[in-house]
């Protein structure tokens, strides 16, 4: 971290601190430099207008889980000459570190349903209807909000073969019919109907390492044969790499982090599925402790895969062998499932595999530059 600090004695001598993130905190070196304003200087250099420049090394503590403050006094300096130079008034210099945060952006995908779910509606060989044309289809259609029919949104049927029907075949059926040639339920519509609570789906980013670091310099400057003391002080991060003043007689800016790499979860591979609709319902009432971490490999949000999140019309109506597969073939593994395999985790004191409580403690950081 790179603190430039100016206008002291007379804005004749900079104030450079060089902050860095490792393990202790100590001052390493203090030196005198000439100030060199060539059109290689930065805009943060070129504002400082000196002519030496003192150039401080600190070294603060990277402590993941806790602040760490670091209180200098620096009294002298090594010139360019190898002479130690005793400062007239020492000058003190405060810093502190935050919390380390671990950031995950996310970013909105599209809307899916928690738990899907089969009606079958019994119905006859002659009045179970499904066609894509058909006015009024044993299941019903679905309508969009400018009130078109969602295509697929009519089901399918299912009915007895003529092996069943004449008794030379006991095979079963998905809607458990009856297959007597008089039977009133020869027939069956399977409709999928979506249920009342959804989730949001977010892609999750890689992981940004966030932290503020506040520099306090308390500057004593000689004005007309006395000595005034001003605190100058600002904050920088990662995300603001350089502040100044206003005034200009502090400038701070941040060049980089030395303390040992840490692997953070890489979560690019899942969604973030966060409960939005109805708002009234509890699930999304509470918050962050309801959200889950799914695996991509897990969700089709074009819908037309079976068992898979984000099932849709589509998917459902073209399962493959749909009407000898049991009720429900084409809807296992779905949301809703996910967070009750959780629950039954916790309650026999497991870790689940989904709440984002089972990943670390997390909170929600809103992004204010939108």
């Amino acid at each position: 971290f790179f603190f430039l600090v100016g206008a002291m004695f007379l804005r004749f001598l900079a104030l450079y601190i060089f902050v860095y993130l490792v393990n202790g905190s100590f001052i390493s070196s203090s030196r005198i430099e000439n100030c060199v304003l060539d059109g290689s200087s930065s805009v943060e250099e070129a504002s400082l207008m000196c002519e030496q420049k003192m150039v401080v090394t600190l070294v603060v503590s990277n402590a993941q889980e806790q602040t760490e403050t670091v209180e200098a006094i620096v009294e002298e300096a090594i010139d360019s000459q190898g002479q130690t130079r005793r400062l007239e008034s020492p000058m003190r210099i405060r810093l502190r570190k935050s919390e380390s945060l671990v950031i995950y952006p996310i970013n909105y995908v599209q809307r899916v349903n928690n738990k899907p779910s089969e009606e079958i509606v019994h119905s006859n060989l002659f009045t179970c209807e499904d066609d894509s044309g058909s006015q009024r289809p044993t299941c019903g259609w679905y309508t969009d909000e400018l009130g078109y029919v969602v295509p697929h949104s009519q089901g399918y049927c299912c009915s007895c073969s003529l092996s069943q029907i004449i008794g030379i075949s006991n095979e079963g059926s998905r809607g458990q019919l009856n297959c007597d040639l008089f039977g009133s339920n020869s027939a069956s519509a399977h409709c999928l109907r979506f249920d009342e609570l959804w989730y949001d789906a977010f892609n999750v980013g890689f992981s940004q390492t966030s932290y503020s670091i506040w520099v306090e310099a308390e500057i004593n400057k000689y004005v007309q044969e006395q000595t005034q003391t001003t605190v100058e002080s600002l904050t920088i991060s990662p995300e603001k790499l350089t502040q100044i003043t206003s005034d200009g007689e502090l400038i701070a800016k941040l060049i980089g982090d030395f303390s040992p790499f840490e692997q953070h979860p890489v979560l690019a591979q899942k969604y973030m599925m966060i409960p939005s609709q109805p708002r009234n319902h509890p699930r999304v009432q509470e918050g962050i402790q309801n959200w889950m971490l799914v695996d991509k490999s897990d969700v089709e949000l074009d819908g037309t895969v079976c068992n898979k999140i984000g099932i849709s019309f589509e998917g459902f109506r073209n399962e493959y062998g749909a009407c000898e597969n049991v009720p429900g073939s084409c809807l296992r593994n779905q949301l809703d499932d996910l967070f009750h395999s959780d629950i039954a985790a916790a309650s026999l004191g497991n870790t689940g595999d989904y709440l984002l409580g089972n990943f670390g403690e997390f909170e929600i950081l809103e992004d204010e530059e939108h």
